[in-house]
């Protein structure tokens, strides 16, 4: 019946609450065992046998997936105290200038400083989570496609079983990588658009850490203002010595305004600052893209699906992949690279980050099979060196772990971040 369900969803709804405060309450010691999990994945799978790598990354997507719930558990959380301290600065502002009031309105700003910036909840809590929640699960997608035992394999001999259910799987992981790099193509060009051409940076939630010291310094602040209110309730003439809102005069909004006029900022910096609800956390505020910054994010954002289209048709081991998507990926970094005007501290860490992407190719198929290890082979000095034995040895483990990476798209695909 109808209050069955009621009372089911209240029941459901009364324990995500609980669980919310749990992680709250213990957040030290949330961060330690998601800690200890995943140090527990370098063993777990040698222990269940068989699929280890399977085994290990879908214990690792779920571990992943757990620390996500957790990140926007805190993000929530210091939501809810930034909107409560915004609503103590105002009656202590109120209090503190109740008295003198001025015939021109003043312009909200903290009364203490700023919050480290922020930006929009649809940037954060909205396509940075789906593209977190993607790269948690697409390796171990494509490692149980290419994995899993496929009876549905077409084979007519024993002879060839191993041979088609090989292609068969081959054929399901691309499926799979093409459909997730479709989804992060999707989600990125809605970004794109919410931001309005500007460089798309800090794909990831926040660090937690900073989160939890952003939350201690609001904490701090609001039982302050709950001591100044109580003194001001008990004697009125506290509120004297409360700090005062400061003034914005006619003459200072002139300036302002004269300053930023010409520019054609206004509107645009109103903007971003309209994407965050509070005075308290400093508005992300990008640089004003041109056509040929928005360009090139959009080739961005492209690149990894024009990738996977070509390896699918043309085969891993053909130039033509490799090629171009190094064109179009150089191409992307220059028109992003393309301001007069200087960028932002953020987003010049994504163009350089960008730019480290460009060692993948170093490794990628048929770079690295065909010219890479071909040219170290020929060096004399590497020829020398390789006679001892612990040299080799080194060198052994470490060709051996870069095949292991090379064996597996996403990691090495350059799109998950």
């Amino acid at each position: 019946s109808l209050s069955v369900v009621v009372w089911r969803m209240s029941s459901a709804k009364e324990l995500v609450g609980r669980y919310r405060e749990l992680i709250n309450d213990n957040a030290d010691i949330v961060t330690g065992l998601e800690g200890v999990l995943k140090s527990a994945l370098y063993i777990l799978p040698s222990q269940l046998g068989g699929d280890a790598e399977v085994h290990s990354e879908a214990a690792y997507s779920v571990v992943s997936g757990l620390s996500l719930v957790h990140d926007l558990i805190f993000m929530g959380q210091l939501r809810k105290k930034i909107t409560a301290l915004q609503a103590l600065r105002r009656a202590v502002a109120s209090r503190s200038n109740s008295q003198k009031r001025t015939s021109f309105a003043t312009e909200p700003n903290p009364l203490n400083k700023q919050l480290q910036m922020l930006q929009p909840k649809w940037w954060l809590e909205g396509g940075t989570t789906l593209l977190t929640v993607a790269s948690s699960v697409e390796l171990f997608l494509e490692m149980w496609a290419a994995n899993s035992p496929s009876s549905n394999a077409p084979s007519k001999t024993a002879e060839t079983t191993s041979t088609s259910t090989f292609k068969f799987n081959e054929n399901k992981r691309w499926a799979y990588i093409f459909f997730i790099e479709l989804f992060k193509v999707f989600v990125k060009l809605y970004m794109l658009l919410k931001a309005r051409g500007s460089i798309l940076v800090m794909q990831a939630l926040p660090d937690r850490s900073e989160v939890r010291d952003q939350i201690q310094q609001v904490e701090k602040e609001m039982n302050q203002l709950n001591k100044q209110i109580e003194q001001a309730e008990a004697d009125p003439s506290f509120s004297e010595s409360l700090p005062k809102e400061p003034r914005f005069t006619l003459m200072d909004h002139a300036r302002r305004q004269s300053k930023i006029a010409d520019s054609g900022l206004v509107s645009w910096e109103n903007f971003w600052k309209a994407q965050q609800p509070t005075q308290i956390v400093t508005a992300y505020i990008p640089s004003r893209p041109n056509i040929y910054q928005t360009i090139g994010e959009l080739i961005h954002i492209l690149r990894p699906l024009l990738y996977v289209m070509l390896i699918i048709n043309c085969g891993k081991r053909s130039w033509r992949p490799w090629i171009v998507s190094l064109i179009v990926e150089f191409i992307s970094v220059r028109l992003s690279s393309s301001s007069t005007k200087p960028l932002n501290q953020s987003e010049m860490e994504e163009l350089k980050r960008r730019k480290q992407l460009f060692l993948y190719y170093l490794i990628r198929a048929p770079f690295y099979e065909n010219v890479l290890i071909n040219l170290l082979t020929r060096l004399p000095l590497v020829s020398f060196f390789y006679k001892f034995k612990w040299v080799k040895k080194i060198t052994d483990m470490g060709s051996e772990m870069i095949e292991g990476y090379r064996d597996y798209y996403f990691y090495l695909s350059g799109s998950s971040a």
